[in-house]
C-alpha cells in the first residue's frame, strides 16, 4: 500500500497498518521530499517520493490512502485510479458532488475499487442508532441516509 501525505505527518494509520496481516506499507509520497523521507524512516517504509505521480508508478503499490487536502482528493485519488490502484480516499471524498460522480464514473471506467475512509459504523452514535432505531418496526424507520458532501 502507499501513502498520499501532506501537511504535518499523521502517523495513525501507518502506525494501525502494523496490525494488518497480509499487507504493508510499501511507500510513501508527499509534495515535500523531506517530509516524506523522513516519514518513511520513522516506520520503516522502504521507498518514499517527492511526487504522488512517482508513487502511483511504483509496481509495489497496490492500493493507496490518500491523506492530502480535501481539494486535492478527486486529482490524487484518479492518479491511482488510472493507474489500476485501489484508493481509500480520506473524507470527504471530494469537495463536490460532480467531482464525486466524476470520480466514481472514471474508477468504474477502469475496475479500480475506491472508497471513502469514512468509518462511521464504529462511532458509538450510529451504533446504537443501528441496534435500536431498527427495533421501532419499518413503518417508523424507512432508512437512514447519512451525507457529508456539498451541493455541485
Amino acid at each position: 500500500m502507499g501513502d498520499f501525505r501532506h501537511g504535518e505527518d499523521r502517523p495513525t494509520v501507518a502506525r494501525d497498518f502494523a496490525h494488518v496481516r497480509d499487507g504493508r506499507l510499501a511507500a510513501v509520497a508527499s509534495r515535500d521530499t523531506a517530509r516524506a523521507r523522513r516519514f518513511a524512516e520513522t516506520f520503516g517504509i522502504p521507498r518514499f517520493y517527492g511526487r504522488y505521480e512517482d508513487l502511483v508508478r511504483d509496481r509495489a503499490v497496490d492500493a493507496v490512502y490518500v491523506a492530502t487536502p480535501a481539494s486535492a482528493h478527486k486529482d490524487n485519488a484518479l492518479l491511482a485510479v488510472n493507474e489500476g490502484i485501489a484508493v481509500l480516499c480520506e473524507k470527504p471524498l471530494t469537495v463536490t458532488g460532480r467531482e464525486a460522480e466524476d470520480l466514481i464514473k472514471q474508477a468504474r471506467l477502469n475496475g479500480t475499487f475506491l472508497i471513502e475512509a469514512m468509518w462511521t459504523r464504529f462511532i458509538p452514535a450510529i451504533r446504537w442508532a443501528r441496534e435500536h432505531l431498527w427495533a421501532l418496526g419499518e413503518s417508523w424507520v424507512h432508512g437512514i441516509r447519512p451525507s457529508a458532501s456539498t451541493p455541485s
